[in-house]
């Protein structure tokens, strides 16, 4: 008889491993002796292409239909799912009789809602600490006046945008923010800013929209103003890097431009001061002030831009962030079709028309139109169904990060299977199908580790996170960063759209130092930072984790 590499299939915390010998080939193993292995659902002796047509006729179903049910369930958790298909798949191309022994470890998927950077919930001029409802955020986003940061020209008072971080910090949330120069019940602007001797360019509009007065519009297109802007925003960048909380910013508003700093003027001040809007030329210097500054975090411009920097039909603001890799934000997220808020679905012709790709490589944000406390009301009718429609919308247009400014979700919502998948799946959210490695090695040797994952959320990681791995005890581990960056892992749902493999297939090298002790190590997965190796994710599968680390296999070491 002739037998081929031992597999060993392993579900980490059910303490059940099951060890069988297969021949495999390419197109499926050689005939493996009498009685049937792992995989050989027809029982033919080869894990072919017959039994994956057979493992399609009962993918989806519970192991205790009948004895080819219970042949499928391939990690003997009671149901054929993609976990067992992943293993087939190995089984079926794993290659020939050659082949070193083999573990394979299929982790569950986690329903847990993850707190990772850069995606779902944020809270609004709040941590988590003082957030009144669930869910918690990764984020903690504050808006700021020019006015109150810059008092004075170069006197920069940064104590309560200190204060904010460090409170964010505090609570494990990263930090976002927005400055802004317009405000529409007065001034935005620093009062240096308008009066002699630097006296920039600008105009008073008359707010209606919520406050019937009067409020000071610089001019965007003014030398003096573009100056000036330039000059603060690096001023303020380079403040944050000497008080060490670069590291803390999750994302950087462009804002400096508009009401609220959200690129608009309103509708009876836009036909009378349209000039007062960035040209391109200056645009560009708007948005290149921000990211420049702060180059190593994601920024956001809102879709309003859209009437800035317009040279022709196609080309205006929104095209020139997207260029440079700046994301796009919505500032009033609802369901499509609801009366409180019909204009909603000219956002959605904007991105389709200036952004429709934007989100694969820059992350998207939107912020709840009025406050979802008021959703539902008399004043914002919305049932379940409109509610899922809203979510749905978030998922087609790939957003990662949404705000709540009222940080009160009522309990309908919350209640809501939409509402959780919104919290849960919003964003990334990573997925280890399986592990798979040689059970044993020698000191000294490289062995190849291959790892299947799927982003089961929304959109992608944008961030330059490594695939880790650590062998031996935490205590004193050896540790393996690799060049397998995570960014841009696209969404599995999307992946298969496209008709594209749902999951990443990694092959990594990982070396067993030559003077590693012999015995049994323990083999750990994170996500890290390529800066500091430390963690920077949780992945969603269900297993112990050690600061980040994930221990879910062995490996025996020996000579």
């Amino acid at each position: 008889m002739c037998f081929g590499p031992r597999h060993s299939f392993a579900r980490p915390g059910n303490g059940r491993l099951i060890t069988v010998l297969i021949a495999l080939s390419l197109l499926g193993g050689p005939d493996t002796g009498s009685g049937s292995a792992i995989g050989d659902l027809d029982g033919d002796g080869r894990v072919a292409f017959s039994d994956v047509l057979l493992f399609l006729e009962v993918f989806g179903g519970p192991a205790t239909s009948g004895s080819l049910w219970q042949s499928a369930d391939l990690d003997g958790d009671g149901q054929i799912g993609f976990a067992d298909f992943l293993l087939l798949a190995t089984l079926f191309q794993t290659g020939t009789a050659e082949a070193s022994d083999l573990r394979v470890v299929a982790p569950h998927e986690s329903g847990a809602k993850l707190l990772n950077p850069g995606r779902g919930w944020v809270t609004f001029h709040s941590t988590n600490a003082t957030y009144d409802a669930d869910p918690a955020g990764a984020v903690a986003y504050h808006r700021y006046y020019w006015k109150d940061l810059e008092p004075g020209r170069e006197a920069l008072a940064l104590g309560g945008l200190e204060a904010d971080i460090r409170d964010a910090a505090a609570e494990g949330q990263q930090f976002g923010f927005r400055v802004m120069v317009i405000d529409p019940s007065g001034r935005g602007a620093p009062n240096w800013l308008l009066e002699e001797p630097v006296n920039a360019r600008h105009t008073i509009g008359h707010h209606l929209q919520n406050i019937d007065r009067d409020y000071v519009i610089p001019d965007a297109n003014d030398p003096v103003f573009l100056q000036e802007v330039e000059r603060f925003v690096r001023c303020m960048a380079e403040r944050v890097a000497v008080l060490d909380l670069t590291a803390h910013i999750a994302f950087v508003d462009v804002g400096l431009v508009g009401v609220h700093g959200e690129w608009y003027l309103n509708w009876n001040d836009s036909s009378t001061h349209w000039d007062y809007l960035p040209t391109q030329a200056s645009t560009r210097r708007i948005i290149d002030a921000v990211r420049l500054a702060f180059p190593q975090s994601p920024c956001f411009l809102s879709l309003g831009a859209k009437n800035a920097g317009v040279a022709n039909d196609s080309t205006n603001a929104l095209t020139y962030a997207r260029d440079v890799g700046v994301g796009w934000r919505q500032d009033a997220w609802i369901n499509p079709g609801n009366p409180a808020f019909p204009w909603f679905e000219g956002n959605q012709e904007i991105i389709d028309r200036f952004v429709p790709d934007l989100w694969k490589t820059a992350p998207a944000m939107v912020e709840s139109a009025f406050i979802m406390r008021d959703w539902g009301t008399e004043d914002i009718p919305m049932s379940e169904a409109e509610l899922s429609a809203a979510v749905d919308w978030l998922f087609d247009n790939h957003v990662s990060l949404l705000d709540d400014t009222g940080n009160a979700v009522p309990e309908w919502i919350q209640e809501t299977d939409a509402f959780q998948r919104l919290i849960t799946h919003l964003g990334y959210r990573l997925v280890l199908r399986r592990l798979a490695h040689p059970e044993a090695a020698a000191p000294g040797d490289t062995i190849a580790v291959t790892t299947h994952w799927e982003n089961v959320g929304s959109a992608p990681p944008y961030r330059d996170w490594r695939l880790a791995f650590r062998l031996g005890p935490a205590t004193s581990p050896i540790v393996t960063i690799t060049e397998v960056s995570v960014s841009g892992w696209l969404p599995s749902s999307f992946q298969i759209q496209q008709g594209m493999d749902s999951s990443q297939s990694v092959e990594s090298m990982l070396p067993i130092p030559a003077g590693m002790p012999t015995g049994d190590h323990d083999l750990s997965v994170a996500i890290v930072d390529a800066e500091t190796g430390l963690p920077a994710i949780q992945l969603g599968i269900e297993s112990a984790q050690e600061n980040g680390w994930y221990p879910l296999s062995h490996i025996d070491v020996r000579n």
